[in-house]
């Protein structure tokens, strides 16, 4: 082989190392979006439940001091402890029909809406 054909190939792999590279970093990209976003999304429906189980969690205003949204949502008894980041608002609503019916709706920082219905007895 020839020096010119040893440099010709060395450039076409060079190009295809590039390619297959930029292809790889774009997929391992995605993919933690994709971890990141299904964790946020399982962090919004633990703080859910765990709002839910709050047994002294009976009516809105209790629950709003309980659980407070300060850059991310933290509960209250002593002292406030962060509970999760990336939480917006905090919405604890009564049914007019029952009030032993209470929505839990939390908004992400991204727009993502998450509700939960307890009954509380």
């Amino acid at each position: 082989m020839t020096l010119v054909e040893l440099l010709v190939g060395l450039a076409v792999a060079s190009l295809v190392a590039i390619i297959v590279m930029t292809g790889l970093s774009a997929m391992g990209a995605t993919h933690r979006r994709g971890l990141a976003a299904r964790r946020s999304d399982d962090e919004a429906w633990l703080a859910l439940a765990a709002i839910a189980a709050d047994k002294e969690c009976r009516d809105t205003t209790t629950c709003h001091k309980r659980w407070r949204v300060d850059d991310g949502l933290a509960y209250c008894r002593e002292h406030c402890q962060p509970y999760t980041n990336g939480v917006a608002s905090l919405d604890v609503l009564t049914d007019g029909g029952s009030p032993e019916t209470l929505t839990i709706r939390l908004v992400l920082h991204d727009g993502r809406l998450y509700e939960r219905a307890v009954v509380r007895r």
